[in-house]
């Protein structure tokens, strides 16, 4: 042995080089439950919850104001963390991932999967809640209940004739009742 690692460490395990980054992004994820400036933050940003409730401590979403129990309460990062593909992200990605209490924000489950949903597409948030918005309505509706409702908004038969088309129709209609919110 020369000294040298090799360097595809993934192959000596059997697992792609995706698999391999993959298991060290969630390990680094999985050590900031633990991490002291987040855990500070958290309690910084936490009050007592009144009295004959379930929840302890309380916190508000940051984005949408939601009033949650501390225990549900995201700390998500503002920069967000970015990818961990090849060794050479690894500096960007811990630096960002163990960063000081300016870079955490608190978030709802909901807000929180937008947030990821737009940083994974590189949209901005709220053209990412549209996006989710959608998105449930097309998976909890069958094809007939969503022509329905199309319909129902004044769409022909023409213009929801197929998913790529009625997905179209359901953003516009979303877009429309975000400007309205």
């Amino acid at each position: 042995m020369d000294g040298k690692l090799t360097n595809t460490p993934w192959e000596d395990n059997g697992w792609t080089k995706s698999r391999y980054f993959s298991f060290i992004r969630s390990a680094l994820r999985s050590a900031t439950m633990k991490y002291p400036a987040k855990q500070k933050f958290l309690n910084e940003q936490s009050r007592k919850a009144p009295a004959g409730g379930r929840a302890k401590k309380l916190v508000d979403c940051s984005e949408c104001g939601e009033v949650m129990a501390k225990s549900n309460a995201h700390v998500d990062h503002i920069i967000p963390c970015g990818k961990l593909r090849n060794f050479s992200d690894i500096e960007r990605f811990t630096s960002t991932l163990f960063c000081g209490k300016e870079n955490f924000r608190v978030l709802c489950k909901n807000c929180n999967e937008i947030y990821a949903y737009s940083d994974r597409k590189n949209i901005p948030f709220k053209e990412a809640q549209v996006e989710k918005r959608v998105i449930a309505i097309v998976s909890k509706c069958t094809v007939i209940e969503q022509k329905k409702m199309l319909l129902k908004e004044g769409y022909s038969i023409g213009a929801i004739s197929n998913a790529h088309l009625r997905r179209k129709c359901f953003t516009e209609l979303e877009k429309r009742k975000s400007q309205v919110d």
